[in-house]
């Protein structure tokens, strides 16, 4: 047993997929504990940048209280997943999620991934967004070079960020959290680097099947840079949709209003069981 593996508890596994070839090693929490039944569904959450499964740590009691089972991944590059030198466009990043959750007790979910709700539907009964950019729609055609979105090209240029970011991690991540939260919970760049492949292949799937027919709720955050967004990009993107306005919070609602996102989601989830 390895050490990683030998310091996981009873409710983190890591598991090895194989994805263009290519095996990664994606660390998830599977809660509640292996063999707690729960009959209303399964829900993955899933992270953005700069943060990992930690982020959804409030919301997986309260969720799981009410009937649900959480699988929660650092998806690669984040956290205790393997960090390989490519593969970090939302296409790859959800064909590792479709191998991770290959165990039939997995299925029937809710998933928080605009690219694995048009790339595995089947698998999805409903979806829930929070804020970000979606490539290929007018608002981030519009707002991807803007100074708010600096990191988008800084990142993309990935040798020269490593450089520049290596030794001080801290300082880089913290602007952020700094920047985009509205209240003060705390003291890889290769993802920002694919998003205009993200932008294609999103144009390419629109082009093709149409607008995403899972029923979806967009996170609309009160005090955030990127407040409306999320009203204007769902129409562009999605057939069946709803927006909620999170109170009180910034960028980061799990760390910032767990509680409201806990409650929009299950208002969501009675409207649009999985089972």
């Amino acid at each position: 047993m390895s050490e990683m593996a030998s310091a996981l508890g009873p409710r983190e596994h890591i598991a090895t997929v194989t994805t263009d070839g290519q095996d990664v090693r994606l660390f998830h929490i599977d809660y509640p504990q292996r063999g707690q039944f729960r009959e209303k569904g399964v829900i993955l959450l899933i992270h953005g940048f700069p943060e990992t499964s930690h982020q959804y740590r409030h919301v997986l009691e309260p969720l799981s209280n009410v009937g649900y089972r959480l699988i929660v991944p650092d998806v690669r590059g984040h956290g205790a997943s393997s960090h390989p030198q490519l593969g970090y466009t939302k296409a790859v990043l959800a064909e590792d999620l479709y191998h991770l959750l290959q165990d039939p007790s997995w299925h029937r979910k809710s998933h928080l991934s605009h690219s694995f709700a048009t790339q595995y539907a089947s698998y999805v009964k409903s979806l829930i967004r929070g804020e970000c950019p979606l490539p290929d729609t007018t608002e981030f055609e519009g707002t991807k070079a803007s100074r708010k979105q600096f990191h988008f090209t800084f990142q993309a240029q990935v040798d020269l960020a490593l450089q520049l970011v290596t030794g001080n991690e801290k300082v880089y991540l913290n602007h952020f959290y700094d920047k985009l939260s509205y209240k003060s919970c705390w003291n890889t760049t290769e993802l920002y680097d694919a998003f205009e492949l993200d932008a294609a292949e999103n144009r390419k799937r629109l082009n093709e099947y149409g607008k995403c027919a899972v029923p979806t709720l967009g996170m609309n955050i009160e005090f955030s840079s990127h407040a409306g967004d999320m009203k204007r990009m769902l129409p562009e993107m999605y057939e069946t949709f709803g927006c909620e306005i999170v109170p009180d919070s910034g960028h980061y609602i799990g760390e910032e209003n767990s509680d409201a996102l806990v409650a929009f989601a299950i208002a969501f989830l009675q409207e649009h069981p999985l089972v």
